[in-house]
């Protein structure tokens, strides 16, 4: 995938998942918050940014996936 492509998958993911996290992290603001800095142990320590931003954007809806259906982190 060209890195035009990359940039502009990373931009629709974004919001997608900002707005997914808004009903659990309580705010826009602390969801944007999580997107950044939370580490997910599970998808080996990265960021959802990180994770975006490598190509892994599929690995984070998976696992927001199993989060809300009562999985555990």
């Amino acid at each position: 995938m060209s890195r035009k492509k990359i940039k502009s998958a990373r931009h629709l993911f974004q919001p997608e998942i900002i707005g997914r996290l808004v009903p659990w992290a309580g705010s826009r603001e602390s969801a944007c918050d999580w997107y950044l800095n939370y580490p997910i142990a599970a998808l080996g320590g990265l960021t959802p940014e990180e994770l975006v931003n490598e190509g892994r954007a599929q690995d984070l809806v998976s696992y927001l996936n199993h989060i809300e259906e009562g999985g555990y982190a």
